[in-house]
């Protein structure tokens, strides 16, 4: 674990924001994040991938940056795959990781910005697909107790956007891993008429999974600006 002070978040936000907060740790494991939090008595903020945040003024508090990595299978069947993946996990890398493997199902995801964690919290969505459909358990870490908890799908209460993480458990847990439930043989999804059309344009009537990503990649990248280069 690192633990830094007064340092400036302008890399740490995908807006650029130039401001500074009084204490930044960065947490690799479990044990660093409940070290860090049983020691902190300033105001808190988990940051992951800085893409769903907008810094208007410097922090007076503790900033843990997500670092949590590694991806476990930890059960597979003839037709789905188990993913155990860590919330610090870049979710776009994740997504092409599953595509690299062949497990299917997420590949309307790509280009979501942000970190697996976030990615429940939200339950993000784009081009008729929805993260929840994919989602068996969170594994989280409550911020006062400590004490870590399994979230099955139901206890999640996802909605459009929105889970328990965002409405009555706001605020009170540190999400450590996701489980994702893939398949091994592919739905491809092109409903969405953005995507058929790209698909259409490049001349692939019989798509994969890696087309499917290749285009709304494309799609998403005609809309948005790298980040990297134009702050958003």
């Amino acid at each position: 674990m690192s633990l830094q002070e007064n340092i400036s978040l302008r890399s740490h936000n995908t807006f650029g924001i130039d401001v500074k907060t009084k204490k930044l740790a960065t947490v690799k494991n479990v044990n660093e994040l409940k070290n860090i939090l049983s020691n902190n008595l300033l105001p808190l903020c988990i940051l992951g991938g800085g893409s769903n945040i907008l810094f208007t003024k410097d922090f007076d508090g503790l900033i843990i940056k997500n670092e949590l990595k590694g991806i476990q299978l930890i059960n597979e069947n003839d037709t789905e795959i188990y993913l155990k993946v860590a919330s610090g996990e870049v979710w776009h890398e994740f997504v092409l990781f599953c595509i690299e493997n062949n497990y299917c199902g997420i590949e309307n995801l790509s280009l979501i910005p942000g970190s697996v964690g976030a990615s429940p919290m939200q339950n993000i969505g784009a081009y008729g697909v929805e993260v929840k459909d994919f989602i068996t358990e969170v594994e989280a870490m409550h911020l006062k107790s400590l004490k870590i908890t399994y979230f099955s799908t139901n206890d999640c209460e996802f909605d459009y956007r929105s889970s328990i993480f965002k409405t009555k458990e706001k605020g009170n847990y540190f999400i450590t891993s996701v489980t994702f439930r893939l398949n091994k043989q592919p739905n491809i999804n092109t409903s969405y008429g953005a995507i058929q059309s790209e698909l259409e344009a490049k001349g692939i009537s019989n798509p994969t999974i890696k087309d499917v990503s290749d285009a709304v990649i494309c799609i998403r990248e005609s809309k948005l600006p790298n980040p990297k280069e134009i702050g958003n």
